[in-house]
């Protein structure tokens, strides 16, 4: 069941994205990455929050949920410069992103800028 359920969130992300210049891919066991070239942090904050809000309207059931759906949490990065950061301090900064938003609950994205986290504004209605 789990196999199938990351399948259908892959394919939610896949139809999200902009096909042209957007890439999603499986990034470790449960993990997605989608990288967004050209795309500022009001417009990253946008794409994660709709692709956040498409995955839990999919309904599939995740019963050890508190919503009783399978959701998902974010961590996002952007950047003005590739020459800013490396790829490991990229990947580190979505990391901890990530475990933020797990931390304060789940089902939401957390963006990081520098050394700090933000969290947008929800756009959902749980």
């Amino acid at each position: 069941m789990g196999d199938n359920y990351l399948r259908e969130v892959g394919e939610v992300l896949r139809i999200q994205v902009r096909g042209d210049t957007d890439t999603c891919a499986r990034y470790g066991g449960e993990e997605f990455a989608v990288l967004m070239p050209g795309t500022n942090l009001p417009q990253a904050i946008i794409a994660a929050e709709r692709i956040r809000a498409a995955v839990e309207a999919v309904g599939l059931t995740n019963e050890a949920s508190s919503s009783g759906k399978v959701t998902i949490s974010g961590g996002l990065v952007t950047m003005d410069s590739p020459e800013r950061l490396s790829e490991q301090e990229i990947i580190s900064q979505a990391d901890q992103a990530l475990y933020e938003a797990k931390r304060r609950g789940r089902n939401q994205i957390v963006a990081s800028i520098s050394s700090e986290h933000i969290t947008p504004a929800p756009t959902r209605t749980d």
